[in-house]
């Protein structure tokens, strides 16, 4: 095996390994607890995402007759190429906006005394025709790009430990 098959070959399996990273993020985003703090970069993150997956997966047929060129047709994969891309885009958009996490409002409700990276909120999404729909959220910040969000319930928290913002600071 010469450098240039190997290069082909490290090649279409670094594609498919993006490809299928691709497709885990979308698929696992819905029970992830770890998200964005920054709702425009979990956007541009996710742009990011849907345009890669038609380029890879033209890539990977381009590829394809690059390992096998005396059994394929340039012409016949360019063209199938474009297809494949196309279709894979409309997938890839059909199943991110299926499980969409999107944030629409969000209201701080309880700030944690003791530990300021801890608060608790209250959120609406955007596709939530009525706005009264929502649910709290318990958000830990992990660094200055994710955060911990897991759902809770404000009925059992602690009022010593948790300061209530709608009413102000008691004890």
């Amino acid at each position: 095996m010469n450098r240039w098959e190997k290069t082909l070959k490290w090649l279409t399996k670094i594609s498919y390994g993006l490809l299928l990273f691709i497709l885990i993020n979308i698929l696992v985003a819905r029970i992830n607890p770890i998200e964005f703090r920054d709702v425009d970069l979990k956007s541009e993150y996710e742009l990011i995402l849907m345009l890669a997956t038609p380029l890879i997966v033209f890539l990977l047929v381009i590829l394809d007759y690059l390992k096998n060129q005396e059994k394929r047709i340039f012409t016949l994969n360019f063209i199938l190429g474009i297809p494949l891309s196309i279709i894979s885009f409309i997938i890839i958009i059909l199943m991110a906006q299926s499980i969409d996490m999107s944030r629409g409002s969000e209201r701080v409700l309880f700030e944690n005394r003791f530990d300021k990276k801890q608060r608790i909120v209250y959120r609406s999404s955007y596709w939530d025709g009525n706005r009264s729909e929502g649910e709290t959220y318990h958000l830990k910040t992990l660094n200055k790009f994710f955060q911990l969000t897991l759902r809770t319930d404000t009925t059992e928290l602690n009022p010593y430990q948790w300061i209530d913002l709608k009413k102000g600071l008691k004890n």
